[in-house]
């Protein structure tokens, strides 16, 4: 085990087109330690490459800790992706909690997508409120314009409320929360 680990840290750090597919590759391995599988999402993610479109099929992984590592090595999507990450919001649960995860992370271009998807109604629409709920107020406010209604607020308003609680601040910290302060990106 130790070797992989070595050659998927050094596959993270080449920097080539070969080594992100090996690195896909092995990420898909379901015959693979999953420590190692999220080695290889994290090298795809954040330790070598910057690829959200490799890492993206992983936000839904069947192993807790490979989607984890995904969802935290994932910084900004792409037009594309937000849109793939959208479609998520109506799957599966598990599927629809990466998605709202996701979608929440991307500021205002995530917070457009979650209030059209809060619109629309249906199981999305749970999920996407549920996203917004957990970002702040002033960012969902700014991208909303006239899009926030009153119905919406409501519904937001006590979730909103607990981010400025002071027994929030004493919540223990997540597990991806913790994977996203990790995430430290080397600039070339």
């Amino acid at each position: 085990m130790a070797l992989a680990m070595e050659a998927i840290f050094i596959l993270s750090e080449l920097g080539t087109s070969e080594a992100a597919a090996a690195l896909a590759s092995l990420a898909a391995d379901r015959g693979l330690d999953p420590e190692a599988r999220c080695a290889a999402v994290w090298g795809l993610g954040v330790a070598g490459f910057d690829d959200p479109g490799r890492v993206f099929a992983f936000i839904t992984d069947e192993d807790e800790s490979v989607a984890l590592h995904a969802l935290a090595s994932i910084r900004r999507l792409s037009a594309k992706l937000l849109d793939a990450t959208a479609d998520l919001l109506g799957g599966t649960d598990r599927h629809a909690a990466s998605a709202a995860a996701l979608l929440a992370k991307q500021g205002d271009a995530g917070a457009r997508v979650l209030l059209s998807r809060a619109a629309d109604g249906g199981p999305a629409a749970t999920w996407a409120v549920a996203a917004l709920g957990a970002m702040a107020e002033r960012d969902v406010r700014a991208a909303a314009s006239a899009t926030l209604t009153p119905e919406l607020e409501r519904m937001l308003a006590p979730m909103w409320a607990a981010h400025g609680s002071w027994l929030s601040r004493q919540a223990m910290d997540t597990p991806l929360r913790f994977l996203e302060r990790q995430t430290i990106r080397y600039l070339a």
